[in-house]
């Protein structure tokens, strides 16, 4: 008599003989043979299942891909964006998350393009990884926002094309996330901002050297916020907070992923 449960698809041994008699057979040839073409069978279904899986992933995520490449602000995949230009050619595509690829060739104009969020915040951590870029020209690769009461426009830049901005002699100078930045302050006359025609202060911590792309790097934003309070430029209120690329008269083309570490 059999004493095991049978297991489906599994090795069965089979015990023969009357109660208490412990001797063994093997189980029949053609059950092997049958147990065999079910492992097969559930193998072959197992990656078709794998493959399946990936594909509906990278269908999902090239359906939630969107180009922009006009002036505009909203959310995208959890992340706000923004894009604005004055003139030339530029279009943006939105990846999944907080990833973005802008190619650019501006002639004459200027662009600032990317993702980050709708409130900045003085004491955010950002985390961002520049896998492609490659700018012709003038550009920054920048976290990136404005305030209000007072309307400011800053910038942390950590890289940059053809020109160190934003010239002049710097104020200050502070040490964050393993690098040397200069602080500068300048000024804008009746320029746009994002409360129309005015005039306002930029400030700016500038990376002395390049930081490297394709790897993950760090701008602790509060080490910056701090370096300008120390010399007496305070920000006001957040309005948004983006990792940017910014090009002006240039070409080129980046790839970028922010997150908030």
């Amino acid at each position: 008599m059999i004493r095991e449960a049978i297991r489906p698809f599994t090795k069965i041994t089979f015990f023969a003989g009357t109660a208490g008699d412990d001797s063994r057979v093997e189980p029949p040839v053609y059950y092997k043979k049958e147990v065999t073409m079910e492992l097969r069978k559930l193998s072959r279904k197992g990656l078709l299942l794998a493959f399946l899986s990936a594909l509906m992933l990278s269908v999902t995520q090239q359906s939630n891909a969107q180009t922009i490449c006009g002036n505009q602000t909203g959310t995208h995949s959890g992340y706000f964006f923004s894009f604005w230009k004055d003139s030339g050619s530029a279009c943006m595509t939105l990846g999944s998350g907080g990833n973005y690829d802008v190619s650019w060739n501006l002639g004459s104009g200027n662009l600032v393009v990317g993702k980050g969020w709708s409130v900045g915040s003085s004491t955010r951590r950002i985390g961002y990884n520049a896998g492609i870029w490659q700018p012709s020209g003038n550009a920054y690769l920048a976290l990136y926002g404005w305030t209000r009461n007072p309307l400011i426009e800053y910038y942390v830049v950590d890289s940059w094309g053809s020109w160190r901005p934003p010239g002049g002699t710097p104020v200050a100078t502070i040490t964050s996330d393993g690098g040397t930045y200069n602080l500068y302050r300048t000024q804008r006359v009746n320029a746009p901002s994002i409360e129309g025609t005015r005039t306002f202060y930029q400030y700016w911590s500038v990376r002395t050297s390049k930081r490297p792309t394709g790897s993950n790097q760090t701008i602790t934003f509060a080490n910056h916020v701090n370096g300008w309070r120390n010399v007496g430029w305070n920000l006001g209120s957040h309005a948004y907070q983006i990792m940017a690329t910014e090009g002006f008269q240039s070409s080129g083309r980046a790839n970028l992923t922010v997150w908030a570490q």
